[in-house]
């Protein structure tokens, strides 16, 4: 069910003329790693604090890979296109 709905999702957004092209995250968000600290608690008060320094900085990952990967599970052509055979098991196939 939820394929089906994801895959209606998409096919509303391309009606609306969105596409791969679309499909984008902030610029930070691919851009800069984020840093990751340490919380410790208080065992007295219960209060949460934060390191001073970080304790690792993220990865930074392609957004274009994870795309490909993205359209690729629902089957999905590379464009973000569902495919004809994808649309008929999903019984859209009026949608074609």
């Amino acid at each position: 069910m939820g394929e089906r709905i994801a895959t209606l999702e998409r096919l509303f957004n391309m009606r609306l003329g969105l596409s791969r092209v679309d499909d984008r995250l902030p610029t930070r968000f691919t851009s800069e790693p984020l840093e990751i600290y340490t919380f410790a608690t208080d065992g007295a008060s219960g209060e949460v604090s934060r390191s001073t320094e970080s304790v690792h900085s993220g990865v930074v990952l392609d957004l274009e890979a994870m795309l490909d990967r993205y359209y690729h599970l629902p089957r999905w052509g590379g464009n973000g296109v569902p495919t004809r055979e994808t649309l008929h098991r999903l019984g859209l196939g009026r949608w074609t």
